[in-house]
């Protein structure tokens, strides 16, 4: 039988006189040769591997530092590179980036942990210039102190359950009720509301704040109080099929409960 392994042919009886056939044929010992060749350069291209790399092994000290050198002198020229090679193989990156996370989650996030509580100040200075780069920076003060003082009006602490509370938990622009327990996006949450507004030189103070719905604070904008009575909100947008039931008041029904609340 032919020695090539993938050739099943039976080799006929051999002469009496002459060398044995080993192959069946030319094309099979041409075949056998080649694949004796590609193992032999494989394993040539195998030993040569293995030798770059305990070269680079013995050298890494030295590489680096001269990798390091060449990054000093030519930082543009590296710089560009990089960017290509990150535009190239943007994705390839990203997983890359993406598996490293997900192996090695608990080890970032008690990384992570410990140098915010190594750089506590730096941490806090670089916050602070980001916020005054981005225009941000309200002092540590909340949006409605940033407000008051961007519009130069008084303006102090304010215990928004007291005014809740002192409301009847009902909003002072359409006479409804308003549910504590709605929190955001719900468009009936309850907000507080400047009776003045800040933009006409009403300040953030007790007696200026007054409960209100999120959508009727929204609707009412800048408007100013009539008289202690309610304002004509303008005509809003429809609301989308998706949005409850209870907030799709029209106009008159929230002047009828306002009247009614007033007279009561």
């Amino acid at each position: 039988m032919c020695t090539r392994p993938s050739c099943d042919v039976v080799l006929p009886a051999r002469k009496p006189t002459g060398r044995p056939r080993r192959y069946c044929s030319r094309r099979c010992g041409r075949l056998v040769s080649y694949s004796r060749e590609q193992a032999a350069v494989r394993q040539d291209r195998e030993r040569a591997r293995r030798r770059r790399a305990a070269e680079y092994r013995r050298h890494a000290e030295a590489n680096r530092q001269r990798r390091r050198a060449y990054v000093r002198e030519h930082p543009e020229k590296c710089q560009k590179g990089d960017r290509a090679y990150a535009r190239r193989h943007a994705d390839r990156i990203r997983a890359r980036k993406a598996a490293y996370r997900e192996r090695n989650r608990a080890v970032i996030l008690a990384r992570d942990a410990e140098y915010r509580q190594r750089h506590k100040e730096q941490k806090a200075a670089y916050n602070a210039k980001y916020r005054r780069r981005r225009g941000l920076d309200t002092g540590g003060t909340n949006n409605h102190e940033r407000r008051a003082r961007r519009y130069g009006v008084p303006y102090e602490r304010v215990n928004l359950q007291a005014v809740y509370k002192r409301d009847g938990w009902r909003c002072q622009l359409c006479g409804l009720p308003v549910d504590p327990s709605l929190r955001w996006p719900d468009r009936m949450m309850a907000t507080p509301d400047c009776v003045v507004p800040m933009s006409k030189g009403g300040g953030f103070v007790t007696a200026n704040v007054q409960l209100a719905h999120w959508n009727c604070n929204s609707r009412k904008n800048n408007q100013l109080m009539r008289g202690g009575a309610a304002v004509e909100l303008p005509a809003r947008r429809v609301s989308p099929p998706s949005q409850p039931a209870h907030s799709r008041v029209s106009r008159g029904q929230l002047a009828k409960n306002r009247a009614g609340s007033t007279s009561g």
